[in-house]
């Protein structure tokens, strides 16, 4: 995951883990969020990589005959934990965002995220904010479990 990891063995739900996170504590005082714009502009990548891309996460299940060689093993295994990523993110846009399509909720998202980067374009409702703190806490609920 490029957008996220520096090494590539490094674990892509950790990563989500700690963004998400660092979402949060902006959602509650973006003052007090350590780096809040490098922050907020990484999950937004994330998100629009969720939203955009269809091989998001997306793990290839054949398996070759075999012993398979530590490339291909590591490869797995950060697959495996882009699929879980994934997976957290698809969870809570159900829970949250029950009945819109993903498109709508990451763009709800987004628009929340934009507005807290940038007051002067606007502040979102008490309503918009603790819906969009609310999928976060869903995500990283769902990434400690995983």
């Amino acid at each position: 995951m490029p957008i996220m990891a520096t090494r590539g063995w490094d674990d892509a739900r950790a990563t989500a883990r700690l963004l998400v996170r660092t979402t949060l504590e902006c959602l509650r005082d973006i003052n007090k969020a350590p780096d809040a714009a490098a922050s907020l502009n990484n999950v937004y990548r994330l998100l629009e990589a969720y939203r955009v891309n269809p091989f998001f996460g997306y793990i290839q299940r054949d398996v070759p005959e075999g012993k398979p060689d530590q490339d291909a093993v590591r490869t797995s295994i950060r697959d495996r934990h882009l699929s879980e990523v994934r997976t957290a993110l698809e969870e809570a846009v159900n829970a949250v965002f029950q009945g819109e399509s993903k498109d709508a909720a990451v763009q709800a998202v987004e628009n929340v995220l934009r507005q807290i980067t940038y007051p002067q374009h606007g502040a979102p409702s008490t309503a918009e904010r603790e819906r969009v703190t609310r999928f976060f806490q869903e995500v990283s609920q769902r990434l400690t479990y995983a």
